[in-house]
């Protein structure tokens, strides 16, 4: 940006600020200072607000925290203590903390815009030993680059899709609110078109939320073959640490042979394995394998004895949970994907797909001296790759005092091999900021059921979420026709299975009761929802308390169902789906239809800048299948 235009950007921001501006934020933030005409010096005279290096990280960190634009307002953590709180107002009476309840966008503080642009091919990727040639990259890169905000700055995201690569793209930012932003939710055939080969679309991502999460395609079956990467939005804590490692923890399962790779290759020379930053063994996965490049794993890292230490760990996989613990080292677990909870003590935590948890570690090794010690992360019952070697699950190592010596000897914690597909405990899911809803008003809550009988009209689409009072119906998706720029419509095609709202007037929350044949995470977009009745097959109840829990993935159990609720307050089509990759392909999906009519009122047809970019988006799209129609066939739910 131009010095001019970045001074009018800065002047802009600084006007909005202290005029109360209803244009910031879509609302003007309830902290901001009222401007008194006879007290305009005063003020004008309040210092810029703080700039500042997050926690967890030294000042050689070329990233920093920008707050100028909140005269006045002073950073209100040191290092290493006082984490929960991140921002005070001029007066010292608000605090922008652990305890604010940011989903009430008028607490957002106002951070600063961050400019990201990614380019999308196909390309190579070595991350275990053995050669994948149809990977798909952002930035020539697997896992994408590490995308990085604090709490309240907009990011843009520029995506550039190659001419050559063979698909469209689109990028879902897994967690974000998106308030009133459905346009930017990232699903294909939804909230937009997917971006076709040489085409490029900017998302915008207000960050209302802290804490960590991922980006990833959500194009039939990309994310798994590479398009993924680490998001981290830095805010206040629950619990004081002293250091955060250089990159997030992402665990994954790699098994290219069952993704969207070109199914002329050979499969049979590729073998799934266990990935932890993106690195991996494969002569651990699969002992006598030969490798075909540099092994690139076990992933480590490096501890000083005494000092505290955050993890982000992120479940990014196609199909496996984990189980992830580290030997000797007891963690306590702060945050449950974007929600900050009563921090709990615990040896291992169970960590399914598209979950994440923010982890400080003590670096006090248990009864042990030793200068290694692995990280384990063994396949859960909820979801496996399969059968693999003994030592698949030692995919990380610690090391104090930057140790390079032999591999650890250390013994795993009993309970880091789990024989349940279950969840961390829900009573142990406490938010810092509870969200009790009442439950429903009446006794008739609306049923999904997660199906995987298909008919045998449909055989690409072998599970489906559909209403109970209808009969099994997966998920296809129009990519050329988003539900986006059709919101003014009164009825739907079959195979868009849109459910719309069903709440209380009193308390104008959404219910779902989701009923399950098999053990699925499902996720739902633009909300975190709190969790009732989770109820197993053997008809025992998971108790929960005082507070509800909350957050934006669970795993619905086998034979069992569970009443999730969300307030309705997020107006658009959301996807609530399995995060199992190869079930969300196959059908295992549907829409929540939020508050329609305010969603017209939000982008009213003919008179909607986002509506006019999203139809210049599948204009693209429509021009690049008339010149590649085998490209554009849907053979599975588009998602």
């Amino acid at each position: 940006m131009k010095l001019v235009e970045r001074f009018l950007a800065a002047f802009t921001r600084l006007l909005e600020y202290v005029t109360l501006s209803p244009y910031h934020h879509e609302v003007a933030p309830s902290f901001q200072l009222p401007l008194a005409v006879d007290h305009y010096n005063d003020v004008i005279a309040l210092p810029p607000g703080p700039i500042f290096t997050p926690p967890g990280y030294d000042t050689s960190d070329d990233f920093q925290c920008n707050y100028t634009t909140m005269l006045g307002w002073t950073q209100c953590w040191t290092p290493g203590s006082h984490l929960d709180c991140w921002l005070t107002s001029p007066d010292g009476l608000t605090n922008l903390s652990i305890n604010t309840n940011y989903e009430n966008v008028e607490n957002t503080p106002i951070g600063v815009h961050r400019y990201y642009e990614y380019n999308v091919t196909a390309g190579v990727v070595d991350a275990d030993g053995l050669t994948f040639p149809y990977g798909k990259l952002l930035n020539g890169s697997f896992p994408g680059p590490w995308i990085r905000a604090c709490w309240g700055d907009t990011v843009h995201l520029k995506v550039n899709v190659d001419s050559d690569f063979y698909q469209g793209v689109s990028v879902h930012a897994h967690g974000l609110r998106q308030w009133t932003k459905m346009h930017m939710d990232g699903v294909p055939g939804i909230t937009q078109c997917p971006i076709a080969p040489g085409s490029s679309f900017e998302y915008v991502w207000p960050t209302t939320q802290y804490g960590s999460s991922w980006y990833h395609s959500h194009y039939s079956l990309q994310y798994p073959d590479g398009l993924q990467g680490p998001l981290t939005i830095h805010g206040p804590s629950s619990k004081d640490y002293d250091y955060a490692p250089a990159l997030p923890l992402i665990l994954t399962d790699w098994i290219p042979p069952f993704s969207d790779h070109n199914s002329a290759f050979n499969e049979s020379s590729l073998y799934p394995c266990i990935l932890l930053g993106g690195v991996g063994d494969i002569t651990k996965c699969h002992p006598g394998t030969t490798n075909d490049t540099e092994i690139k794993g076990p992933l480590r890292l490096s501890f000083q004895r005494g000092q505290r230490y955050l993890l982000r760990v992120i479940n990014t996989s196609y199909r496996a949970g984990f189980t992830f613990s580290i030997d000797n080292h007891e963690m306590w677990i702060v945050s449950a994907d974007f929600v900050p909870i009563t921090p709990y003590n615990t040896t291992a935590i169970k960590v399914n797909i598209g979950q994440r948890y923010n982890i400080v570690v003590v670096a006090n090794p248990i009864d042990s001296s030793d200068a290694n010690f692995w990280i384990r992360t063994y396949q859960s019952p909820c979801g496996s790759v399969g059968s693999l070697g003994p030592n698949y699950m030692n995919t990380g190592i610690i090391s104090y005092d930057n140790s390079t010596g032999p591999d650890p000897t250390s013994t795993q914690w009993p309970n880091a091999l789990s024989k349940e597909c279950k969840d961390e405990p829900l009573c142990s899911i406490q938010p810092i900021v509870p969200w009790n809803p009442p439950g429903p008003s009446n006794s008739d809550v609306p049923r999904v059921i997660l199906s995987g009988n298909p008919p045998p009209d449909l055989p690409n689409l072998f599970y489906a979420i559909y209403p109970n009072n209808s009969y099994f119906q997966p998920l296809q998706i129009q990519w050329g026709n988003p539900t986006f720029t059709s919101l003014q419509n009164m009825t739907w095609q079959n195979l868009s299975v849109i459910v719309p709202e069903d709440f209380s007037a009193d308390f104008n929350n959404i219910y779902l009761n989701i009923q399950s044949d098999g053990n699925h995470p499902i996720h739902l977009h633009g909300h975190d929802f709190a969790i009732f009745n989770l109820t197993y097959s053997d008809g025992s109840v998971e108790p929960w308390g005082p507070s509800i829990p909350r957050r934006d993935v669970f795993t619905v159990p086998g034979g069992g169902n569970a009443t999730i609720a969300f307030p309705a307050d997020n107006p658009g089509a959301w996807l609530l789906h399995c995060h199992i990759a190869d079930h969300a392909s196959s059908g295992l999906d549907l829409q929540v239809l939020e508050d329609q009519v305010a969603a017209n009122s939000i982008w009213p047809k003919g008179d909607s800048p986002a509506l006019a970019t999203a139809s210049s988006l599948c204009t693209s799209w429509s021009s690049w299948c008339t010149a590649h129609p085998t490209a554009c066939v849907e053979t599975d739910s588009g998602v």
